[in-house]
């Protein structure tokens, strides 16, 4: 196979293949197979079918057709591996020459990561950052313990129904229905919904018009939605809410004691067990979030002093997995793209408009981290790239057919790919002046 490669403008390339009669005549055998095997013709047996009955029935054109897309597939697939070709989109095809019996010859141009390098002085920025960041020390004081242990014995308190009328901080168990214009809202219905007064889970006011309120009673308000309010069709408008309690629960919260340090946490004997414990978490979040804030600082220095172009499609891709990233995330909690977007007013492409910013840095800090990575001579050690592949599939537990399922060679490149960024931001926070 022949392959020429020319290098196009706004990072592209152009490859040239010639694929060989007797290589891309094979996939004509192999598609005439196909269709023989699955043909039925009388007065052959299925399977049977000679080659000119076979192409007589489906047309030569057509299996011509076939023929040369298999082979193109396989052969551009081929080329950009031996050439190295780092191509970020799918190639447009060309056909310069197909005919049966000669050589099979096309053209592919495709997209390519783009040669970028750093601003010579770049290394001296992250050096000030990183100075900067030096003199910042993780401190966590008393009272942040303190608020700690009274989040975490919220957590263990226990609702005890109580005859009495609702206070705030009880939780309230209600139906309610919201009308605007007289018309109930999406999602403006609810059946034995439990509500923490005071917590602010809904709009201003409607907690408060809870307060005092009976087991059976039902209560209609008026209210106004917040101008600000997250879902713009209801921003300002006034609502009617329909209230009817049907239960008050007390929230019991534990007494902060020994007994209680012992529960939350086995390890601690003593309160002043359970504090140190809680001292140490914090400090390891306080440290994790510098350190997160660090690279990010990083990251926005080496986005500002990247010098090349970069291809719109790079900047495509980085959208799209942005898209797929968010729509997980809303999965996670059960939320869909399409109503997030009916709830702020934008379409999709508004939205993704308002992105690209983000996605062009992300794309350019993606480069720059490839670049040192290249200039630095970092990689990561081949038994650590291991290592993380199994904790990867250490995740689907016994689940052995869905091990099977998953792309090992993906999964790999997943894995060095995290621990190559992970070295490169070890090497730049190393970096000083």
């Amino acid at each position: 196979m022949d392959i020429a490669i020319t290098d196009k403008e706004k990072s592209q390339k152009e490859l040239t293949i010639t694929v060989p009669a007797d290589t891309w005549g094979k996939e004509m055998e192999s598609v005439i197979a196909h269709f023989g095997a699955q043909m039925k013709v009388d007065g052959f047996r299925k399977g049977k079918i000679p080659k000119d009955v076979v192409m007589r029935e489906i047309g030569k054109d057509a299996i011509v057709a076939e023929a040369a897309e298999r082979a193109i597939k396989k052969a551009y697939a081929r080329a950009i591996k031996e050439k190295d070709v780092k191509a970020i989109a799918q190639p447009t095809i060309s056909i310069a020459k197909l005919a049966e019996g000669n050589d099979l010859v096309f053209t592919a141009t495709v997209a390519v990561l783009p040669k970028i390098t750093l601003a010579k002085d770049y290394k001296k920025k992250i050096a000030k950052e990183n100075a900067k960041r030096a003199k910042e020390k993780v401190a966590v004081d008393d009272k942040r313990v303190e608020e700690a242990m009274e989040k975490i014995a919220q957590q263990y308190a226990e609702n005890v129904h109580v005859d009495r009328p609702a206070r705030k901080g009880d939780v309230a168990i209600i139906d309610f229905i919201v009308e605007v214009d007289g018309a109930v809202i999406d999602g403006g219905t609810g059946k034995n919904h439990p509500l923490v007064i005071g917590s602010g889970a809904f709009i201003p006011g409607f907690e408060d018009a809870i307060v005092g309120m009976v087991t059976g009673e039902k209560k209609t308000i008026k209210l106004t939605f917040p101008k600000d309010y997250h879902a713009k069709d209801l921003a300002g408008k006034e609502a009617t809410f329909t209230i009817t309690l049907n239960r008050v629960e007390e929230r019991i919260v534990p007494e902060i004691d020994d007994a209680f340090a012992q529960k939350v946490h086995p390890q601690s004997k003593t309160v002043n067990d359970l504090k140190k414990h809680i001292c140490q978490n914090l400090e390891a979040e306080e440290k994790n979030e510098k350190k997160q804030k660090h690279r990010e600082a990083l990251a926005e220095i080496l986005a500002q002093n990247v010098e090349g172009d970069i291809p719109e499609q790079l900047v495509d891709n980085e959208l799209a997995r942005m898209e797929e990233q968010f729509t997980q995330q809303l999965a996670q909690s059960g939320a869909k793209l399409d109503d997030v977007l009916k709830q702020i007013g934008k379409t999709k492409e508004e939205l993704l408009k308002e992105w690209r910013p983000q996605a062009q840095k992300r794309a350019k800090i993606g480069l720059a981290l490839d670049y040192i990575a290249e200039t630095e001579n970092i990689a990561p050690d081949k038994k650590k790239v291991e290592e993380e592949m199994q904790k990867m599939l250490a995740l689907y537990g016994g689940d052995e057919e869905a091990k099977k399922k998953v792309d090992l060679a993906h999964l790999h490149n997943y894995a060095k790919a995290m621990l190559q960024q992970e070295a490169v931001f070890d090497y730049l926070e190393g970096i000083k002046s």
